[in-house]
């Protein structure tokens, strides 16, 4: 009883101390934004539109030295500081890279088809769940609500498990034609 009259009037004293400090006003907010916005009134500013991104060339972001560099203390020129190639034309990548893309695509859409399924899976799970519920409210002595209309959402959800579950069915069998397909096709 006694704790409690201490917090309550140590929050009472918190709120107190917290309204007589003098908080940034509307009018010294703007101010120091007006002078934000006229300190970097004259800096360029640089648009980047996705065709920049586009012919934008990835590079690596941390070069390690070869070993014979390594070995005689000569270190490489930093990226920033190197000068740059011409651009030119990348070569076909060889047959190994082709391969590799290939397989990570095949698990990429393998991943994608297994997440539909999981969704679909849930989601007629949820739907027998729903049944199971409304099948146990419809005989329900002590129910209020009519029969006729548990009935009409028994019949409803029903239409709607049949239709989840054939899409389920059909993306099971999809899932099944891309993995005999394999990754390389």
């Amino acid at each position: 009883m006694i704790t409690g009259k201490i917090a309550a009037w140590g929050t009472g004293i918190i709120f107190l101390a917290a309204t007589l400090l003098p908080g940034q006003t509307v009018i010294e907010a703007a101010k120091k934004e007006k002078e934000r916005r006229d300190s970097v009134k004259g800096i360029p500013v640089v648009v980047v539109t996705n065709a920049d991104l586009i012919r934008t060339k990835k590079k690596p972001a941390v070069i390690q030295p070869s070993a014979e560099a390594a070995s005689t203390g000569v270190t490489s020129v930093p990226a920033a500081t190197a000068p740059r190639p011409s651009p030119v034309p990348a070569a076909a990548p060889p047959y190994q890279n082709i391969k590799a893309e290939q397989a990570k695509l095949f698990e990429q859409e393998k991943t994608d088809i297994e997440g539909r399924l999981k969704a679909a899976g849930e989601y007629v799970s949820l739907l027998k769940l729903k049944m199971t519920a409304l099948q146990q409210q419809f005989y329900n002595f002590s129910n209020t609500t009519s029969r006729d209309q548990i009935q009409k959402d028994i019949s409803e959800t029903y239409q709607k498990l049949q239709a989840a579950s054939a899409e389920e069915a059909k993306i099971k069998a999809e899932l099944d034609r891309h993995e005999a397909a394999g990754p390389i096709r």
